[in-house]
């Protein structure tokens, strides 16, 4: 390594890019990103939830990333699906500020200084089927217009968040104030409109579509125009007013994405599912659902539950009589279990999905949904870490569900047939 190359860790796509470097020292700088630019963001100006800085500033443009934390949170896992390289430094991440306004290079885990071209990829010939499924994860419509192989590959899409279609939607506006501009009949078309184009690629295909209703914080959502009225900060964002609790005491976000969700069922949509985020109770999810039955006939799509806190797991009997399948929320299931922030540098070397206490709850839901048939996948980036799959599987699991480019498609499910053959 030459004294301008630096090391990080790949919490993005894993691909190359090189722009001039630009930091985010303060909210109105993410304006000045243009198109392939390379960005510095630290955690400051990322916050508890990057999630809203980093997709501004791909979407502004931005071809590489540069961060001081956030392993597993929603902006990595953001720039991850949207194909954008995003380094995690520690203490190099103030030694490369001296080259801002310069020409780096990001190449996997490596920084370099200067333009280094790399070779374009060819996407994968390989179309082998495997017992255990290889779902995608796609939040981002435009990914399977970038990749519409990835219908064939895949066998479907396990974990679609609607948090980060609705972002595309909204426009930097709250949602209670673009209903009250706009109306939501209008959210609802618009969110209609962004799944259209995922459940045709895999209903041609015979797969489906499992769409998660959104998870949007008080974090992120205080920051859109009109946040401050709406929303107020809270000391743990992660455990607070969001998912379904929020979803069944506020109803007004959530009822334009079912409403959404019957508009393609009336389209002839025979592929979706659905799940609530931050369940931990029967009780509440069949709120939920009750409130889902007011304008969505559920008889003509699946029901699952996404599994992201102890309390689902340890409770996983009451739910199957109501549920078709189980997405594994693996890093809030993490999160919880071991009591360990995702979103804090300081514990970044403690966040390990493959601690016993976290594998036991997966293994015990496993076991119960096989004897019920109900298909179990996981979600998040563990769905691509080999190693975790190899022990999910030897559990039983029925699938893992990963990164929507061809390349991570092909890797996993290579790895997978190597184990069942």
């Amino acid at each position: 390594m030459s004294k301008t190359d630096y090391n990080g860790k790949n919490v993005g796509f894993n691909g190359s890019a090189s722009g001039i470097l630009k930091i985010i020292d303060n909210p109105s700088a993410i304006e000045l990103v243009v198109k392939g630019d390379v960005v510095m963001l630290p955690q400051k100006e990322g916050g508890a939830d990057s999630l809203l800085p980093i997709y501004k500033t791909i979407k502004l443009g931005a071809v590489g990333i540069i961060r001081d934390s956030g392993k597993v949170d929603h902006g990595s896992i953001a720039s991850k699906e949207l194909g954008v390289p995003c380094v995690l430094m520690s203490s190099d991440f103030n030694k490369l500020k001296k080259h801002v306004g310069k020409i780096i290079t990001i190449n996997n885990e490596k920084i370099i200084l200067g333009k280094h071209d790399q070779k374009q990829r060819k996407l994968p010939s390989n179309n082998k089927t495997t017992r255990s499924k290889v779902k995608i994860n796609l939040g981002f419509p435009e990914i399977i217009q970038k990749y519409p192989l990835l219908a064939e590959q895949s066998d479907g899409v396990a974990f679609a968040r609607l948090e980060f279609i609705m972002l595309d939607i909204l426009q930097n506006t709250h949602p209670f104030s673009y209903i009250n501009n706009y109306g939501e009949e209008k959210l609802s078309i618009e969110i209609a409109a962004k799944l259209k184009p995922i459940l045709e690629q895999f209903q041609k295909h015979n797969k489906e579509v499992w769409i998660r209703t959104d998870d949007l914080s008080p974090e992120l959502l205080i920051e859109l125009k009109d946040g401050n009225k709406y929303e107020k900060r809270e000391a743990n964002t992660n455990t607070g007013w969001r998912g379904i609790r929020r979803s069944i005491k506020q109803p007004e976000m959530i009822l334009p994405q079912f409403k959404a969700i019957q508009k393609l069922v009336d389209a002839g949509y025979t592929n979706i599912g659905l799940f609530p985020p931050m369940t931990y109770s029967h009780k509440e999810y069949m709120e939920w659902k009750r409130l889902a039955e007011t304008v969505l006939d559920v008889k003509k799509i699946k029901l699952g539950l996404m599994v992201e806190t102890p309390a689902a797991a340890l409770t996983i009997e009451d739910f199957v009589q109501d549920i078709q399948f189980v997405v594994f929320g693996s890093n809030d299931l993490t999160q919880f279990t071991l009591a360990i922030d995702r979103n804090n540098p300081h514990l970044i070397e403690m966040f390990n999905e493959k601690e016993k206490a976290v594998l036991k709850l997966m293994k015990m839901v496993i076991d119960v949904c096989n004897r019920y048939n109900i298909e179990t996948t996981i979600g998040g980036q563990a769905g691509s870490d080999e190693e975790m799959v190899d022990i999910l599987l030897s559990y039983g699991i029925s699938g893992v569900s990963v990164n929507p480019d061809p390349w991570t498609v092909d890797r996993v499910r290579r790895f997978i047939e190597s184990k069942e053959s």
